[in-house]
């Protein structure tokens, strides 16, 4: 029925394993008269976007302390060319901040106005419409949901915080995006982490504590524990869902 290189993938690979079958499969469509007349308006994209997750702990809402977030993200991520969140009052104060910054520099030397870019273009949801957020709001919900149930009743510092929210970002960010290639013994996948640093994200290996006693956890051990907690979940729970 031309549905396309995946639907006819999918539907071979019920009952058959061919050998480079995705090269295969895109070689006859390409020649099919009826998908290329589907395929004829085809819309040129100037930006793409990928979803990388970025959690930044703060100790409160303040426009500083978000200041200081977003400058701690650009020195570790780069400069982004857009960003997207609600209105928050925290966003808004920062919006005006970059751009009133961005025109000062501007303003006092050639030089910086020569090597500056056009600036951020900080794009804002309608107020109160979380679902035109879908994207990010759907990771952050999920979580939301499991960081509550593995943290539970423990009360962390907040160096403690930040490396379980650290080691929990790179769990999100070594989620699947797709195969590497169509061999059925390269079990390698995308991630989010190729794009990032090349490679995919990986931890020093550690004992596993969730069998561990709670009393007999040390401070650093507690930290591992929810860690380990939320990578069992999130497996569990979310990762599954990607079949």
């Amino acid at each position: 029925m031309h549905g396309g290189n995946q639907l006819t993938l999918y539907t071979l690979r019920q009952g058959f394993w061919i050998i480079g079958g995705r090269n295969l499969v895109k070689s006859i469509i390409c020649r099919c008269v009826n998908c290329i007349r589907e395929r004829a308006a085809v819309a040129a994209f100037k930006f793409v976007s990928l979803q990388v997750e970025v959690i930044k702990l703060t100790k409160g809402m303040s426009l500083f302390l978000f200041l200081a977030a977003y400058q701690r993200f650009v020195s570790r991520r780069g400069m982004p060319a857009h960003l997207y969140s609600d209105n928050g009052t925290t966003f808004q104060d920062a919006d005006r901040e970059l751009r009133q910054n961005l025109t000062q520099l501007r303003r006092d030397s050639d030089l910086l106005n020569n090597l500056t870019t056009e600036g951020i273009f900080w794009h804002f949801i309608p107020p109160a419409v979380p679902n035109f957020g879908g994207t990010w709001e759907a990771g952050v919900k999920s979580l939301k949901h499991h960081l509550r149930r593995c943290v539970g009743a423990y009360t962390l510092t907040f160096e403690e915080f930040t490396t379980t929210l650290t080691r929990i970002e790179a769990c999100l960010n070594s989620r699947p995006i797709g195969p590497h290639s169509d061999e059925p013994d390269d079990f390698s996948y995308l991630t989010p982490g190729h794009f990032l640093i090349g490679a995919p994200l990986t931890s020093p290996p550690e004992p596993s504590v969730e069998l561990v006693p709670e009393n007999r956890l040390t401070r650093w051990q507690i930290v591992q524990r929810i860690t380990e907690m939320f990578w069992r979940r999130w497996n569990v729970e979310y990762l599954h869902s990607l079949q």
